[in-house]
């Protein structure tokens, strides 16, 4: 197993832990900042101490997370992460999460009826809170159906961090927050889109985008 760590992003430190699998790089875990230090001891329960080290295809998925984090727009390709290692529900779950567009929100709610599972919120946010490749598959994407945060494994202020990078605003707390009370739009069973303070409303579905 390797390690490849990124010392200094905008959020933090962030280590992908990934190995060679029929001689191609695939991603295991990407570890955001909140759970490095516990993610990586549990990780070695199983693994052992991961040797560091890089690939071309790594360095540019590194290159491709600090250029997101850094508010550009990019669409991370499925190819990396060993999706093979996650139980057939959370592929489910996960392939559906990849396709909500960047700069879009959707409920966990809503993500149970496009993947066939409606009634299965639950299930689709235990499966989120256990992704082991956030950013590359977008588990900050999916909100409470109340137009509240939910949860995230490296926390709710790193949410609101990532989606912010994408200009998503106005998800609430206890309260909406003054002067940002642009409400979220949705059309049908879509993602929701939050519409910037003075920026046009519109309304974006699930769509099929060309991967890097």
């Amino acid at each position: 197993m390797q390690v490849t760590k990124l010392e200094s992003t905008p959020v933090g430190k962030i280590e992908i832990l990934w190995r060679f699998v029929c001689g191609h790089p695939r991603v295991v875990r990407i570890l955001l900042p909140r759970q490095n230090e516990q993610a990586a001891k549990r990780s070695a329960l199983y693994i052992g101490k991961p040797v560091e080290q890089s690939c071309p295809e790594i360095d540019r998925l590194c290159c491709d997370i600090i250029s997101y984090l850094n508010g550009n727009r990019i669409i991370f390709s499925l190819s990396l992460p060993e999706l093979e290692i996650c139980t057939p529900f959370q592929r489910l779950v996960f392939t559906a999460q990849h396709q909500i567009p960047y700069g879009s929100v959707c409920s966990y709610g809503e993500l149970a009826n496009r993947i066939g599972h409606p009634g299965a919120s639950r299930a689709v946010g235990n499966a989120l809170g256990s992704n082991p490749f956030p950013l590359i598959i977008p588990c900050h994407r999916t909100i409470k159906a109340d137009n509240s945060i939910g949860g995230f494994q490296g926390g709710s202020e790193l949410k609101r961090a990532l989606l912010a990078c994408e200009g998503v605003v106005g998800i609430r707390q206890s309260a909406w927050r003054r002067g940002h009370r642009e409400r979220v739009s949705r059309k049908g069973a879509g993602a929701w889109v939050v519409a910037e303070p003075n920026a046009p409303r519109h309304h974006t579905e699930y769509c099929n985008q060309e991967q890097r």
